[in-house]
């Protein structure tokens, strides 16, 4: 049941993210979790129902929760990525929809100021692959900010030390 879907390729944990119901929501998780940590590698349920995508906009669970504003569905998912947690960040990094927008797209595009630093912080810190993709109009998740109102979220205390610029480094680091 956990792993089935409907007609529109909707998994249940899907389907909880797209009707906003936080509590059916959690208790999926929390039974995806249980299951993957008595099981093991041999039955990696999070990392496989992470990457499953709806029919119609061809979103994952993640997606669907930025697009639709679900904070608590995003930050529980993200609190579960880590080296000594059931998921890793690739789960997330190189999931697209069918337009080619990654999550950090999908956060700037709804001018979600805490996802957009929460995802470059924690995906994308230092080779910047969600910083960098490209969507099907050839656009960079930053590209989407017309207004430039999330521009200082885009640069890193590593672009900064990667690019030498040390002033800039310092002032990062006293903030």
């Amino acid at each position: 049941m956990l792993k089935s879907v409907n007609l529109r390729g909707m998994t249940p944990l899907i389907q909880s993210v797209e009707h906003g119901n936080y509590s059916v929501f959690r208790f999926l998780f929390e039974i995806y979790v249980h299951i993957q940590r008595t099981a093991g590698k041999k039955y990696p349920i999070l990392s496989e129902t992470f990457t499953v995508q709806d029919k119609e906009k061809e979103e994952t669970a993640m997606m669907k929760a930025v697009r639709l504003n679900r904070l608590e569905m995003v930050f529980s998912m993200m609190h579960m990525i880590g080296p000594d947690k059931p998921l890793n960040s690739v789960n997330f990094i190189n999931q697209v929809d069918k337009s080619g927008r990654n999550i950090l797209h999908l956060a700037v595009m709804g001018k979600q100021k805490d996802l957009i630093e929460l995802f470059i912080n924690k995906l994308d810190c230092d080779t910047q692959p969600l910083r960098r993709k490209k969507d099907c109009k050839s656009k960079v998740p930053q590209q989407y900010d017309e207004s430039n109102q999330f521009s200082q979220l885009f640069v890193t205390k590593w672009d900064a030390a990667g690019s030498g610029a040390n002033m800039k480094l310092q002032k990062m680091i006293d903030v």
